[in-house]
Order: C-alpha cells, then sequence, then structure tokens
C-alpha cells in the first residue's frame, strides 16, 4: 500500500488536478471543509508527539490558500452558517477553512498570512484559552511525559503492564492513546490530579516541564491562546467556535460530564467574547469522537452544527449537521494532495479498492492517532428483514462447538458481543453461571429478548464497553465474524482495549473472522437431501433408490463443481486486484444482505494484531476444520485468545 500511496501522490493526483477532475467532483450546493492544527513556527523542532505532523509550515499554508482561491471560492465562516438559513447561496467550489485547539502560532504566525490573503477562518479553542496562565494541551502534556521517562519505568493502563524500554515506537503510541481514553472519562480537575500521579509514578523530576518556558519558539509552538490573546484572534476578523473545555473523547465520558463539556464552553465564550459561538469540533474528530449521543448533545446545547475530521472534505446539503466532515491538512501533503483529499477522492478509492488496509489510521491525528450514525452496517443488521432472518437461526457450527467446549468452562461469566438474533445464545447460556449479550442494533436486541425473555441482552456498540467495570467477565464470545464489521480500524481497536478490560486475567476471547485469500470454493452438495429423495422415488426397492441416488449425485456433483468453477472465478477476479488479498489485510465489500463494509485478516495479521494488545493465541481452526483443507478454501478462521495474565500458548 505504500507503494500504491507513493504512486497516487506522485503521479495520479498531480495528473488529475491539473486536468481539473478533482474540482468536478464538486457539485453546487456542496461546500470543502479543511482542518489545520496551526503553523510550526520557524526553528520549532518537528516530531515531538503525535500531533507535530498536523502543523504545517508558513510557506505551505501561504501556497495552499494562493492555490485554492485560484481554483475554489474561500467563503467566511459566517456565509457557511447562512446556509441553512436560506439568506444567502454559496458559490461553486466553496472552501471553508477552519483550524483546532487554538496554538498561540496561531495568532503568531497563521492569522498574519491569512489576513495578507484576504481569508478567514473559523477557530476551535477550548476552555483553556479562558485563562490567563499559560496552558498546554494535556493529551500532548501526556506524550512528552511518556517520551521523557526514563526507560526503567514501569507503564500501566487497565490490565496491562511494561517497563518503557520494552515497547517499541508503536508500542509507545498506543499506550498513550489507551491512556488518552482512560483519563478523558475523567472530569479536567481529576485528570490534572492524575496527570500529576503519573508523572512521580513515571520517575519523572517534580519540577518537569514540557520545555523551557523561556523559549519562545517552544511557547508559540505548545502554548494555547490565553485569554487577552483570544480576543485580539477575534479582533483580527476571525471566527471563534468552541472546542470543548478540557479536550477529551467525548464518548468515554458520562453523559452530564460530556455535557458540560460542550456547553460550558460554549457559554463561557460567549459571555467573553459578547457574540454567539455556533460551531462545534468534536475533540481529536477521529470515527470514535462522537456518535448519536454526543450529536444530540451539541443540538441540545445550542450549536448550530459540529465538526468531525474524517469522511473526505465534501459537506452536501444533506450531510448531518452534527457530523459535518472535514479534511485533515498534515505537513507531508503536497497541492494536489490536498485538493485530492479536499474533494473526498481518497475515500471513493478506498471503497472502489475494497478500501484496503488501515484505513482511518492514516486520517487521525496527522497519520497517528464508530461513530453509530454514520455505520452503513447498522443500518443492514437493524433492518426488519434483517433481523428477522438472523432471529429465525438456532445452530452451533462444528468448529463454534468445538471452541466452546475447548474454551468455554461451565460456570463462566460470559459476555457476548454482537448477537444477532441470539442463534450461539442459546448454548452459551447453558455453559454460563452470568451471561449478557449485546448488540448494536436495537431490532436484534430485541429479538433476542423474545426469544430467550430470562436472559440480560442491552443495546450496545462493542468498541465502548464503559457499562461494565474492569474483569468483569470470564469469557468473551464474537461469534460468526463480529469483529469484522466493526469499521474502520479505530472502531476494532478500541473493541480488542474494551475486551481487554471486561476480561479477568487469564480471560478468554473467541472469535471468528474472514480470509482475504479464500479465492477458491468447494464444490458442496447436500447428500442426505438427495438419499431422501431418492428413498422416496425408490417407493421402497432399495436397488431402486440406489440406482436414483447414484444418478442424482452426479448430476448434482457435476453441477457443484460448475458453480464451484464460477464461484471460484468470481472471487479471483474480485479479489487479486485488491491490497487486501496480497497484504493479508483490509477491507472488502460482502455480498451479503446487498453488501457490507467487512475486515479480513489472514491468521498471521490477527494474531499480530491481538498480540499487540497481550492476548496470546490458544487455538486457531479453520471453519472447515473437519476437512483441513488449504486456506485458499477456507473462508473463516475461528480464534481463541487468552487475555493477560493468561493460559500458554499450545
Amino acid at each position: 500500500m505504500i507503494a500504491v500511496s507513493s504512486i497516487l501522490r506522485r503521479a495520479v493526483y498531480p495528473a488529475m488536478s491539473r486536468a481539473g477532475l478533482f474540482s468536478r467532483r464538486v457539485r453546487a450546493g456542496d461546500v470543502c471543509v479543511l482542518t489545520y492544527h496551526g503553523v510550526l513556527p520557524p526553528g520549532a523542532p518537528a516530531n515531538e508527539s503525535p500531533a507535530e505532523g498536523t502543523l504545517v509550515s508558513a510557506e505551505q499554508f501561504r501556497q495552499q490558500l494562493r492555490f485554492l482561491k485560484s481554483n475554489y471560492e474561500l467563503i467566511t465562516p459566517e456565509a457557511f452558517r447562512n446556509r441553512w438559513s436560506g439568506s444567502a447561496s454559496l458559490p461553486r467550489r466553496a472552501v471553508l477553512l477552519t483550524c483546532d485547539d487554538g496554538f498561540l502560532n496561531v495568532l503568531t504566525d497563521m492569522v498574519p498570512i491569512l489576513l495578507e490573503e484576504g481569508a478567514r477562518c473559523l477557530f476551535f479553542v477550548t476552555g483553556a484559552s479562558l485563562l490567563d496562565a499559560p496552558v498546554r494541551l494535556w493529551y500532548e502534556e501526556l506524550y512528552r511525559m511518556l517520551d521523557a521517562a526514563p526507560g526503567h519505568a514501569l507503564l500501566a493502563t487497565g490490565s496491562k503492564s511494561a517497563r518503557k524500554d520494552t515497547l517499541e515506537s508503536t508500542g509507545k503510541f498506543r499506550f498513550w492513546w489507551d491512556l488518552v481514553h482512560e483519563l478523558s472519562r475523567l472530569s479536567w480537575d481529576q485528570r490534572k490530579n492524575a496527570l500529576d500521579s503519573l508523572r512521580t509514578e513515571w520517575l519523572l523530576p517534580k519540577d518537569w516541564q514540557m520545555y523551557d518556558p523561556a523559549d519562545a519558539t517552544a511557547e508559540r509552538r505548545h502554548r494555547v491562546l490565553n485569554r487577552t490573546e483570544l480576543q485580539q484572534l477575534a479582533a483580527n476578523g476571525m471566527t471563534v467556535g468552541a472546542h470543548t473545555m478540557s479536550h477529551p473523547i467525548l464518548t468515554q465520558m458520562a453523559p452530564e460530564l460530556a455535557d458540560r463539556e460542550m456547553r460550558e464552553c460554549r457559554e463561557k465564550l460567549e459571555a467573553l467574547l459578547g457574540r454567539e459561538v455556533w460551531a462545534l469540533a468534536y475533540p481529536f474528530g477521529h470515527e470514535g469522537s462522537a456518535r448519536a449521543r454526543e450529536m444530540r448533545i451539541a443540538a441540545q446545547a445550542g450549536y448550530t452544527c459540529a465538526f468531525v475530521n474524517y469522511g473526505g472534505g465534501v459537506s452536501r446539503e444533506a450531510t448531518p449537521r452534527f457530523a459535518l466532515p472535514r479534511a485533515h491538512v498534515t505537513a507531508n501533503m503536497n497541492l494536489p494532495e490536498l485538493e485530492a483529499n479536499l474533494t473526498g477522492f481518497p475515500q471513493r478509492f478506498q471503497r472502489w479498492n475494497g478500501a484496503g488496509g488501515k484505513q482511518d489510521d492514516a486520517s487521525e491525528r496527522g497519520g497517528r492517532v464508530n461513530s453509530l450514525a454514520r455505520d452503513p452496517n447498522l443500518r443492514v443488521y437493524d433492518s426488519v428483514e434483517v433481523a428477522e432472518h438472523y432471529a429465525n437461526l438456532a445452530y452451533l457450527t462444528p468448529c463454534e462447538q468445538h471452541m466452546f467446549d475447548s474454551h468455554v468452562r461451565v460456570g463462566a461469566r460470559i459476555l457476548e458481543i454482537g448477537v444477532g438474533g441470539g442463534r450461539v445464545s442459546g448454548y452459551l447460556l447453558q455453559r454460563a453461571s452470568s451471561y449478557i449479550g449485546v448488540d448494536y442494533a436495537p431490532r436484534m436486541v430485541a429479538a433476542c429478548r423474545q426469544k430467550f425473555p430470562a436472559a440480560d441482552f442491552r443495546v450496545a456498540d462493542a468498541s465502548d464497553l464503559s457499562v461494565f467495570s474492569d474483569g468483569s467477565f470470564d469469557v468473551v464470545v464474537m461469534a460468526f465474524n463480529t469483529i469484522d464489521y466493526l469499521v474502520p480500524d479505530s472502531a476494532r481497536a478500541r473493541c480488542i482495549t474494551e475486551v481487554r478490560r471486561v476480561l479477568k486475567p487469564s480471560g478468554v476471547l473467541i472469535f471468528s473472522s474472514h480470509n482475504p485469500r479464500a479465492v477458491l470454493v468447494s464444490p458442496a452438495w447436500n447428500g442426505e437431501r438427495l438419499r431422501s429423495m431418492a428413498t422416496r422415488a425408490g417407493r421402497g426397492r432399495p436397488l431402486r433408490s440406489k440406482l436414483i441416488y447414484g444418478g442424482l449425485t452426479s448430476a448434482r456433483a457435476a453441477l457443484a463443481v460448475v458453480q464451484a468453477a464460477v464461484n471460484s472465478t468470481r472471487r479471483v477476479v474480485q479479489r487479486f486486484p485488491t491490497r487486501t488479498l496480497w497484504h493479508g489485510e483490509g477491507y472488502l465489500c460482502d455480498s451479503v444482505h446487498g453488501g457490507l463494509r467487512t475486515h479480513y485478516w489472514i491468521p498471521s495479521r490477527c494474531i499480530a494484531e491481538l498480540a499487540s494488545y497481550g492476548f496470546r493465541v490458544m487455538e486457531v481452526q479453520g471453519d472447515d476444520r473437519s476437512h483441513r483443507q488449504h486456506s485458499l478454501f477456507t473462508d473463516w478462521y475461528y480464534y481463541a485468545f487468552a487475555a493477560p495474565g493468561g493460559r500458554e500458548t499450545k
């Protein structure tokens, strides 16, 4: 995929940009929205935090503005807001500029360029900019603390702990990101106390600071605007929006805390500036940053609209106003790549190409850092006909029977995620001392409650199990490929993290997942059905029945071979051009129920990803377990993993 990305950036995007193909994709009434995070001050060192690649240089920013002015129409934030009141029409190829976090450099380095180019921007600031004292963003400070901790410092989050010097760079980032989720559950005061405690736990000096306060360049890079500087920003003709009081991941918070974060930020900014604050940007902005609850709170808090940082840059008239997409600008983008992202082309290309690879990892926080309201799979699973279909199923596959009998002890506390219509729930209920089943499709949960009225079924998102306490379950089951329909990658990552948290040490995780390299289909038919037909046709004459059975079997076998050949050819044609097959992991469109966006991975990829969370593989079986066929024939694999502290691999 690196080679494909390089070809796109260096050849395809420039050619498409010169031919005007990107700008032609923008329809009348569309608005393209870009999000920046500031301008990197001259002399500031790069790559000091996961957010560093999100700041562009002054020269880059100037070139981008001039390119946009030449090929698009930059509009003011107020013109964008008026699209909902109908009081003003927007120009063709309209572009809105936004900027998150409110670093000091937006006033010292970014605004002068905006004024020079005659452009306006919507700046989203946090409650820290209401203060006079200097403040740094807590999650950046957390990362710098982690980076500064000595190698022998013990790092712990949830049920996982490790010495810092045993973590590679990706492991350090994952640990930081897990901590960001944990600390986001706290109020701002509690979070500050937690940071103080971590500073001690990580063996940092009591007087440790992110940077020398006398370093003016570092100050412009890392400090956020104070109260006076925010007023100066507004006085320069810039529009101010809310970015919550303390920049948490809102979906991790209790409802009352999330409400306070959004509502108080708006009210206090309006009181300071004396003008309406009508727009909100969800902190972090990735696909786990806002779900239906947060969007509802934003509307109730009085905002006109709210923005995320994914989905491409195009906001259409029918786009939900509290989930407006933005294209995230990073320091390594050239102008054609900027235009491609602005018009949503990479997202369209990913869908066409099976969306292979780590889709959302490249769009979160400049390439380092599931929204139910926007999940196309949910719309399928919560439909009446699909829910009724799954409610009528009640069986175990041979491989499921083997996995449950081998790894689910009688009397276990079981959490089943993605219960569907309760196909395996009855069996698990018989083995459990306590059982809870969850699904994010309300109609599926309703069907399960009707089938098993005494059991506990709940509507819940697999990537947010915050209603369950740590170590609540002995076994977590995600039967029949549930994990594959958690899209994008961030949703699956959050699910695995949450499962690790709710499992007790030595707990068991069982799930199945699609194999992208299953391009060959075995001929198959129901021999028992043919035997029954032959017996009826033989009318009690054994020899006649045998002859009829032989003829039926030969005919059905020939038909099955033809069908298998046709289906194999179709799979080869569909999958061979995709990165997902060759890389061994990615997304493909599953044709079931009209098409579902589905994650596929080969066993080695699956085991490696789970191992990065501390899980240890106990057993892997193909769905064709009784036949032991080649991986080219195995549609999906079943996995049993032990949570950290669990049983040894066997």
